[in-house]
């Protein structure tokens, strides 16, 4: 599980979220760097590489977010 809030800063590919509040407060107070691309209607978020909590293996974590036809508000 992961739970974050915060402030943050947007640049060209480049989102860093600033976490003022974390669900287990791990984070707080630290710098999240993510990597994004908007493809048409597409908005994918990846994170830097990092290992797994559970196994120790590494790798990204990716969001992607499709906006769906119709639904934004006239």
């Amino acid at each position: 599980m992961l739970a974050y809030g915060g402030t943050y800063s947007v640049s060209p590919g480049r989102v860093v979220h600033h976490i003022d509040i974390e669900w287990d407060g791990r984070r707080v107070g630290i710098d999240q760097v993510r990597f994004y691309t908007i493809d048409g209607d597409t908005l994918s978020i990846k994170t830097e590489p990092n290992k797994s909590p559970v196994d120790g293996r590494e790798g990204v974590g990716i969001l992607t977010f499709v906006r769906v036809k119709g639904s934004r508000p006239q």
